[in-house]
């Protein structure tokens, strides 16, 4: 289930249920009425995916059951990538008392048959932290480098006896992740934290706050970088990275003598195209390898087979590897602090394909002939800013340290791939 906080303010979020199996798209609008403290709600709300064609939807809050119309929309389901079974709802106004801090959002699934809870919206303006919290989170902001492990381990455990219903308010936020970054304690959950502390921020017009909180945090992890791998002191700014780019090179190089073409991808193709450098905060390098296969279950055999090519040229990173390798990518070896991805490229009828982020959306002459870095023998697809609106949006050459990709929709649009990939290596335990 998503949760969004809002407060006099228009959202446009993405949600996606737990099972990966539909998207909510809303813009939501929450208006104050100051003489009686109620609200009013308005805007347009958007199932897409496995719904089907007339998702029975209901917004429910203390008492009250207001079921949503919803129609078919062509033009947003063009937006949404085409999926035909998209449908939406637009919310004339709805009055919500003063005192319903929160509402959910139902939808009746065909699938189940059981209602489903997919969104919590919660009001800034009802919603105000525990005396109990408030202690804690001045207890977590007064931590610095030199404190202990044994007190945040004790702010941690009063932090988890803190109720669900305050786990959006900024106070629990930051006091999350403070306690989990002084821990190093679970870095994903923590960055998600971070975005979800951002957006909360923006929303009530703090973007400042959000900027200083950071910027605390910053000092307490003492060059630390946080990021979805982990806690580690990723590549720096000032860092001479000549032997990491030399070792991309030779990867470069050795893979193009079995035949196969590689180029950088993801975060360091974003890092090269909007500074020529890797990313300061990244902790990895990100590389594509285009297979000749042209259909899915070819694909899959192909990239399968590549392991033990990769094992022959002695270029896997054999502990992380096996973890991984199911997800439908490679380790491969390093000489320093950081790790190597492998992933998949092809083509299809003209059209190119990179697991988990382009999912057809862009034609062979995006990509392919690759296009010459100015680093011998590394090379990027053709036109690498039309990967990378995809990957990282519209403001891809903002820095966005908390950016979050979305796995979810990943697995989604790949569903045939993964599951051609489990029915392979599962043939090749027999």
């Amino acid at each position: 289930m998503a949760n969004l906080t809002t407060k006099g303010r228009t959202s446009i979020i993405t949600h996606h249920t737990s099972d990966g199996s539909a998207t909510l798209l809303e813009r939501l609008k929450f208006h104050g009425v100051p003489e009686t403290g109620s609200l009013k709600l308005s805007g347009i709300v958007v199932f897409a995916n496995d719904f089907g064609p007339s998702p029975k939807v209901e917004l429910r809050f203390e008492d009250n059951v207001v079921p949503l119309t919803f129609s078919q929309s062509a033009g947003v389901s063009r937006k949404l990538d085409g999926q035909s079974n998209s449908a939406q709802s637009r919310i004339e106004e709805i009055i919500i008392p003063e005192g319903a801090a929160t509402m959910d959002l139902v939808v009746h699934c065909e699938q189940s048959g059981e209602p489903q809870k997919i969104l919590k919206l919660v009001d800034q303006k009802f919603a105000q932290p525990s005396d109990d919290l408030r202690q804690i989170h001045q207890d977590a902001l007064a931590m610095t480098h030199e404190s202990s492990f044994k007190e945040a381990r004790q702010l941690n455990r009063s932090l988890k006896s803190v109720s669900d219903e305050y786990s959006n308010l900024p106070e629990y936020l930051e006091a999350r992740v403070l306690i989990s970054s002084k821990l190093k304690i679970m870095p994903t959950r923590t960055v998600k934290q971070m975005i979800k502390l951002r957006g909360v921020r923006t929303v009530n017009d703090d973007s400042e706050k959000f900027e200083a909180f950071a910027e605390k945090l910053s000092t307490l992890l003492n060059g630390v970088n946080l990021s979805h791998h982990g806690f580690a002191s990723g590549f720096g700014s000032d860092e001479n990275h000549d032997s990491i780019w030399d070792h991309i090179r030779q990867l470069s190089v050795e893979l193009e003598k079995e035949g196969l073409s590689v180029f950088i991808n993801s975060g360091t193709l974003l890092g090269y195209v909007r500074s020529k450098k890797l990313i300061e905060h990244d902790d990895d390098i990100d590389l594509a390898v285009v297979l000749s296969a042209n259909s899915v279950s070819e694909v899959v055999r192909e990239w399968v087979a590549l392991e033990a090519t990769l094992e022959r040229l002695d270029l896997l990173d054999h502990v992380n590897n096996e973890i991984v390798k199911h997800k439908g990518f490679y380790k491969l070896r390093t000489i320093g602090d950081y790790q190597v991805d492998l992933f998949p490229a092809w083509e299809v009828d003209g059209k190119f394909f990179v697991w988990p982020h382009t999912f057809g959306n862009l034609d062979r002459e995006d990509v392919l002939p690759l296009e010459e870095t100015n680093i011998d023998g590394v090379k990027m697809p053709a036109r690498p800013s039309r990967m990378l609106k995809l990957n990282y949006g519209d403001d891809w050459m903002i820095p966005n340290k908390f950016w979050s990709f979305n796995w979810s929709k990943a697995k989604t649009r790949f569903s045939e791939f993964l599951a051609q990939l489990d029915i392979v290596r599962a043939e090749g335990r027999k």
